[in-house]
């Protein structure tokens, strides 16, 4: 019960890692809000509330904050695992050489691929650390926002997701300096 009174946010939380996370805080002790695009848990979980939120709408993120702060009085952790992939912002060729089709490979890709997954997963990260950082002022709390080895080492393939999770390591230092005076640890996990 090493997070008994504590109230955990989990994006992504629905399914995959983040579903797993929220049941352990929650069987920790904390009171769990899983937020995911899905249309609910893919699980059972008591201390677990689903509520349905898309992380790269500001306003949205804002106004579930408000909800989280009224029922539990406090944010205390983040945990920001929404994000994935899409076949937008992938290319089909591994690597590029004279044979290979001009657009199974990075030139390929569009600017829309690239801004649907960067959006996603930076984005996704950045206003939910914006909205429920801000409730943190008054008490403190901690982030672990969801990074990939795609970011320390590039892979294949996806370029967009890459480059998307790398801009959520150098975001992630950056924010741990800046709230470190206020009592807010922020962390990365790959």
């Amino acid at each position: 019960m090493r997070l008994e009174n504590k109230v955990a946010i989990v994006t992504g939380g629905a399914r995959g890692l983040g579903a797993a996370m929220a049941q352990i805080f929650a069987a920790e002790g904390a009171k769990v809000i899983a937020v995911d695009m899905a249309d609910g848990l893919s699980y059972e979980c008591q201390n677990v509330e689903f509520y349905k939120l898309n992380v790269t709408d500001g306003a949205a993120c804002k106004a579930f904050c408000d909800y989280a702060v009224e029922k539990y009085g406090k944010i205390d952790i983040l945990i920001n695992g929404a994000g994935g992939n899409h076949p937008k912002g992938t290319t089909p060729a591994e690597q590029m050489t004279k044979d290979t089709k001009i657009d199974d490979t990075f030139f390929g890709l569009t600017p829309e691929g690239f801004e649907f997954v960067n959006k996603l997963n930076l984005v996704g990260t950045i206003l939910p650390c914006q909205v429920f950082c801000k409730e943190m002022l008054k008490k403190g709390g901690a982030v672990l926002n969801f990074c990939s080895m795609a970011a320390y080492q590039p892979l294949t393939k996806v370029a967009a997701y890459g480059a998307a999770k790398a801009g959520i390591m150098n975001f992630t230092s950056f924010l741990a300096t800046h709230l470190a005076p206020m009592g807010i640890r922020v962390n990365a996990i790959a």
